[in-house]
Parts: C-alpha cells; structure tokens; sequence
C-alpha cells in the first residue's frame, strides 16, 4: 500500500471535536506564554477556553524569576 492510499483512508478528525475539558487540559500544558501569544488565536473556542478563570488559578512565573524567557 502508498503513503497516498494510507492518507486516503484515515480519517480526518477536527480538534473542535473535542470536549472543552480535554482541550483544557491540552491548554493548560503548553504554558503561559504560548495561551497568551498563540493558542488564544487558533479558534473562537480556543480562545474562549483560554480565558477562563481556572485557566489561570496558577501561574508559574519562576522562569521570568531567572531570566529564563
């Protein structure tokens, strides 16, 4: 089989497909300033889910401390 029958028969998945939770949880990892610069961007949901309260109960700042970013 070729890559390109491969490619045919997978399926394409949408990531608005999934619930807002999971996507939360993706978010949630990918750090502050990657919420803040890019991920808000992506989507209307996205952004919606980026700011949300709990999204930023904690923020860790350490690296700012040192200089790090």
């Amino acid at each position: 089989m070729v890559l390109s029958e491969l490619n045919l028969k997978q399926e394409e998945r949408n990531w608005l497909d999934l619930p807002s939770d999971v996507t939360f949880n993706i978010l949630n990892r990918i750090g502050m300033v990657d919420i803040l610069e890019n991920a808000q961007k992506v989507c209307t949901a996205w952004r919606k889910i980026c700011k949300d309260p709990t999204m930023w109960r904690v923020i860790n700042m350490i690296c700012f401390f040192f200089g790090i970013i």
